[in-house]
């Protein structure tokens, strides 16, 4: 009975690899996939909820009645500047918006790592800074979001604007503007863009 030579042996390992290295590959690649994934997405609703934000802070301002028309921005006024404005959801109060500065650090999002059962912003996003500065169970992640409202007519995402000259408009674009680093993608940005209306002068 004859038995394998050596170089047959090693043809076998060699197939044998092969078969073995293409669907590992594949799954190395398809599990990278699912991570850039879930980092984009996230980003994405992270600048839906900037959105939800303002036209939160719009409706308020019109069920509370503040004044007419002219208060229909109230609160935002730090949003129309060339640096933009970081908001925070999760802050109570009036701790829930500050502007930017010009370096845009200030905009980096933070996420809550609190370890209690019912720590109720466990995994959220938000800005210390805006909070107060306390960073404590807060980790700082790569995501950037910075809000700008302009006038519908202006080019740039974000201008040097007074607020109350924006209170005299019908209607204003929001520009979310996001940067995140996404794995082997590297540094990705994306702006999510609507316009709100001004429902006490809509016709």
């Amino acid at each position: 009975m004859r038995g394998f030579t050596l170089i047959e042996t090693l043809i076998a390992i060699a197939i044998l690899l092969l078969a073995v290295t293409g669907p590992m590959t594949l799954a190395e690649r398809g599990l990278a996939s699912a991570g850039v994934a879930k980092i984009e997405l996230t980003a994405l609703y992270l600048g839906q909820e900037a959105l939800e934000f303002i036209r939160n802070t719009r409706d308020e301002n019109f069920l509370r009645g503040r004044g007419g028309g002219q208060n229909w921005l109230q609160g935002l006024d730090e949003c129309a500047t060339v640096t933009g404005c970081a908001v925070d959801p999760t802050a109570s109060g009036g701790n829930r918006i500050d502007q930017c500065s010009a370096g845009n650090d200030d905009c980096l999002l933070w996420q809550h790592q609190g370890d209690a059962p019912n720590e109720r912003l466990k995994g959220l996003f938000g800005h210390p800074r805006v909070r107060g500065g306390s960073t404590a169970n807060w980790k700082i992640t790569s995501y950037k979001r910075k809000v700008c409202i302009t006038r519908v007519t202006d080019t740039a995402l974000c201008v040097n604007d007074s607020g109350n000259n924006l209170r005299n408009e019908r209607e204003v674009k929001v520009n979310v503007l996001l940067d995140w680093t996404a794995g082997a993608l590297g540094t990705r940005s994306a702006v999510v863009t609507t316009t709100i209306f001004n429902w006490y002068d809509s016709p």
